[in-house]
């Protein structure tokens, strides 16, 4: 057994022997450690070690030792215990989830009063405990307006913060109090200053999966106190003399050739080597020899301690480069608190994680022409490129690919392939409705990219939406493709959409529906169906739309079959990666770049927010949409 196994089990033992004998203070603290254990092993991507009956009996008695801690008469939560729930939250509800207890729920049905006709009452005594672990979807008005009242600052941020990084949402309900909650940010965000890296981290990411129009707000203040905190010290002077090459330092939060952002952007950041001389900053441990090919030279790591974290950064000080360009913003805590700070005098981001950063020290985003209708979503100003953002295939792609199928034996196979985070209450509720109203028996098929408990805890909380469905486990890429040619449609998720997991569906012939939303992230499944030239109506406009042609495919084996038959593996391969016969125009970032890093200052004296490459500065702007 592993080491990150074995601590969970000598974890959960300290925690029920701590809470049993009514040392609450203590147990509390010895429950957070074992939330650390859970999470440790997920990030270790630990194999399958543990069957679903061993985590049950985990769940179970880890959330009985919950529920007997935060039932203890007099419980008073310190600030740093509430934080520590904010910072835990996923794994809490995970081992509820995955519990007897299927949820939660029960600390509500122990710790309120149950009303006559139904509904509860919670005691004030015991409303802080409630706000700071029930599940989003158990929270009452009440206590939602009780918690955005609390006189204290620090336990408002935490218990908000925590509700916004929950990470999974089964219900609509759970959705409106987080949009709510996103629309109002300054009531929550005045003092960040105690808040963990990690918890702003996944609120900063996590609030891109809603669907309020306001939903990146808040990013502002996070990427401000992410900023404050991150050792920076002063640039050095920029030679007065011309450089041979401007210096390109790519902040990169991942560039390796397992990860989806070298598939999408390796080709166009290997162009930039013949006219920047370029230098990658990257996440520890998340690069390769053939991430570091890319570039001419690697500064170093962040992710690192302390003193790691600032020999770097004193590297990156003394390089004063001319640009800083972030493939993408989000999935690390260093590279928002880089994005909000002033390294180079032009800085530029693409679209790895496809939203805005709210950043006063991000210039521009980089983005496909098509995108053109989202750039109004955008606090940086955006710069259009044409061509293609051509895919590099993955290293494990089978030879030959998975084939879907066509002949239904039994139910219809359903594939939601997309990740955890993109399985938003909006998304479930119309995939719940299109079981209801099919006139066949359907199963849906969920890949999150999760596993051991996480994995087991999410096919839990989705039999409460989606029953009979399946959870499959994260696995090497090969294998996912085999589990998911095993379906015969695949529907993408909303608001947030999919891209790679698209091209996955397609490669092994799968007709996929998607909708068609107003910001970036809702444009990506178009932008991967233009090429292949498939039927317009597989790209809804609408939620109504979206469920009425996923019961067209679902009813008609015939054109299912059909659409199947025309992704060919050769055809997808020419459309995706540009090989065979027909060749990908590849977006020209480095002329882009360049463009930018000329002609900066005349555009930021402008009012103009949209720009292509080669319009002149002083012209008329280009019209976003």
């Amino acid at each position: 057994m592993s080491i990150e196994l074995t601590q969970i089990r000598l974890g959960l033992h300290a925690f029920e022997r701590l809470t049993y004998a009514r040392k609450t203070t203590v147990a509390l603290d010895a429950g957070l450690l074992l939330c650390e254990a859970l999470q440790t092993s997920q990030r270790q991507q630990l194999p399958k070690a543990w069957s679903d009956s061993v985590w049950l009996q985990i769940c179970t008695r880890a959330s009985s030792a919950w529920l007997a801690c935060l039932s203890e008469p007099g419980l008073q939560l310190s600030v740093e215990q509430v934080q520590g729930l904010a910072l835990h939250r996923y794994s809490l509800q995970a081992m509820f989830a995955g519990s007897g207890f299927r949820g939660n729920r029960v600390l509500l049905e122990t710790l309120g009063t149950m009303r006559a006709g139904g509904g509860f009452d919670i005691p004030e005594s015991v409303a802080l405990t409630l706000a700071a672990t029930l599940g989003v979807e158990w929270l009452t008005d009440e206590l939602v307006r009780w918690v955005v009242q609390l006189p204290d600052a620090r336990m408002r941020t935490a218990i908000a913060l925590g509700w916004l990084a929950q990470g999974n949402y089964t219900s609509l309900r759970a959705e409106q109090i987080c949009n709510a909650l996103l629309e109002h940010p300054v009531q929550y965000t005045q003092d960040l200053s105690a808040a963990h890296n990690l918890l702003l981290l996944r609120v900063w990411m996590g609030c891109s999966y809603f669907s309020s129009p306001s939903k990146h707000h808040l990013k502002a203040a996070i990427g401000a106190e992410l900023a404050h905190r991150l050792p920076l010290p002063k640039l050095a002077k920029r030679p007065n003399a011309p450089r041979s090459r401007p210096v390109l330092l790519v902040a990169a939060e991942a560039i390796n050739r397992l990860h989806p952002v070298f598939r999408s952007y390796a080709p166009v950041l290997r162009q930039l080597k013949d006219r920047f001389h370029t230098v990658l900053l990257c996440q520890q441990h998340l690069h390769d020899e053939e991430g570091r090919a890319l570039f001419h030279e690697v500064i170093g790591e962040m992710g690192g301690g302390l003193a790691e974290t600032e020999a770097t950064l004193a590297k990156v000080a003394k390089l004063a480069p001319d640009v800083m360009f972030f493939p993408a913003v989000g999935m690390v805590d260093w590279s928002i608190a880089l994005a909000n700070r002033r390294v180079a005098p032009v800085q530029v981001m693409a679209l790895g994680h496809p939203a805005t950063t709210m950043s006063s020290t991000m210039d521009y985003v980089v983005m496909p022409a098509e995108y053109a209708a989202a750039a109004e979503t955008f606090s940086e100003r955006v710069v259009l490129m044409d061509g293609d953002l051509a895919h590099a295939p993955a290293p494990q792609l089978p030879e030959p690919l998975p084939r879907c199928r066509h002949e239904v034996d039994g139910a219809l196979r359903i594939a939601l392939n997309s990740a955890y985070l993109k399985l938003s209450p909006l998304f479930l509720d119309a995939c719940a409705e299109i079981a209801h109203r099919a006139k066949r028996v359907v199963e849906f098929h969920l890949f999150p990219s999760r596993h051991g408990l996480y994995k087991y805890a999410l096919q839990e909380q989705m039999q409460r939406v989606l029953p009979g469905c399946v959870v499959h486990e994260s696995c090497d890429y090969s294998q996912h493709l085999a589990n998911l040619a095993t379906c015969h449609l695949s529907l993408a998720a909303f608001p947030f959409g999919n891209s790679n997991s698209t091209v996955d569906a397609f490669l092994v012939g799968m007709p996929v529906i998607a909708i068609r939303g107003t910001q970036p992230h809702g444009l990506t499944d178009a932008r991967k169906f233009r090429p292949l030239g498939l039927p317009d109506w597989l790209i809804a406009a609408n939620r109504k739309e979206y469920v009425d042609a996923s019961l067209r495919l679902i009813e008609d084996d015939d054109l299912r079959r059909s659409i199947s038959e025309s992704l060919s593996p050769e055809r997808v391969r020419r459309a995706m990666y540009g090989d065979g016969n027909e060749s990908l125009k590849p977006m020209d970032l480095a002329g882009n770049l360049e463009w930018l890093l000329r002609n900066h200052g005349a555009i930021q004296a402008t009012e103009h927010r949209v720009w292509r490459n080669g319009q002149p500065v002083g012209g008329a702007a280009v019209a976003a949409g």
